[in-house]
């Protein structure tokens, strides 16, 4: 049985959702077909989200329970009895919602993200959020050096983004934005002259 190091990968979710993280076959030193994918360390169960493995897409789908953060650990193991462990972070989070509503090709907002409550000085931005259908009423810009977000009106309707906040220790703050896109409205004033 060979065990390798592994970097610890990150996973975040919104407090009652389920996501979906693959591993890679390619990444795996396992050169045989792939037999078991279980829970392995001592602790096999995180407190703030529900786990099921898939061996066959080897998959595991993550629910948030509770909001905090824990480590998981999950050995995948070959037909020849070599083995990999892999490391996870979870962080599951309430999200903040931000409402607006913009003129159409007229307001440019930026708003820059709340950090409160994230411990470290490396914080990562995210926009990856799963299922996040594509942006078509609105040209959203992220940010990342000062964790800022853009946007402007392209097109009348609703439209939303998400973006994941997360620093070094697995902390993480889940922003959500509702925009409302809306055609300005043009006022007359009528006079008379005299």
């Amino acid at each position: 049985v060979r065990k390798k190091p592994s970097k610890v990968r990150q996973l975040v979710a919104q407090l009652g959702t389920t996501n979906t993280f693959c591993i890679n076959r390619n990444e795996l030193a396992l050169p045989g077909n792939i037999v078991s994918f279980t829970a392995a360390c001592e602790q096999t169960s995180p407190t703030v989200a529900s786990l099921s493995y898939d061996v066959l897409s080897l998959c595991l789908t993550y629910t948030g329970t509770a909001v905090g953060k824990d480590s998981i650990c999950t050995v995948v193991c070959d037909y020849f009895g070599n083995c990999d462990t892999l490391q996870f972070r979870i962080a599951i989070a309430e999200p903040e919602i931000i409402f607006d509503t913009v003129f159409i090709n007229v307001d440019r907002v930026k708003q820059c993200l709340d950090v409160g409550g994230l411990l470290g000085v490396n914080i990562l931005m995210d926009e990856t959020c799963q299922s996040q259908e594509p942006n078509t009423k609105l040209d959203f810009q992220f940010d990342p050096r000062t964790l800022c977000v853009e946007y402007i009106g392209e097109a009348l309707g609703r439209d939303s983004a998400c973006v994941w906040l997360i620093d070094e220790f697995g902390n993480a703050k889940l922003t959500i934005f509702q925009i409302t896109v809306i055609q300005p409205t043009i006022a007359y004033v009528l006079d008379s002259i005299l």
